[in-house]
């Protein structure tokens, strides 16, 4: 699962940045494999488990920022949960789309 964020995050960035976009790994592969063939997948929301971790490594983040750095994790919080909320539509999307997202 963080392989695949990860991967997310340096796609955005990458296209942000006009810099060559990154060649996903093969698990990333494996997993858009995966959902184009329609296999039931756990949502994130569903998976319990992560939740702590994500939240306390989201807490460490915030502790040690201030004024405009804090102002863009903010920011960027922002963005990913529109990012997931936007996902929760992933199983209409073409192909490209998928690839893209």
């Amino acid at each position: 699962l963080m392989e695949v964020m990860d991967f997310q995050v340096q796609f955005v960035r990458s296209a942000a940045t006009g810099s060559p976009l990154p060649r996903p790994t093969d698990s990333v592969v494996k997993l858009i494999g995966m959902l184009e063939q329609k296999v039931k997948l756990p949502s994130v929301n569903s998976m319990s488990e992560f939740k702590p971790q994500i939240l306390e490594r989201m807490a460490d983040v915030l502790k040690g920022l201030s004024g405009v750095a804090l102002k863009e994790q903010e920011k960027l919080m922002k963005e990913h949960e529109y990012l997931v909320s936007f996902g929760t539509n992933y199983g209409s999307f073409d192909r490209a789309g998928k690839l893209a997202y």
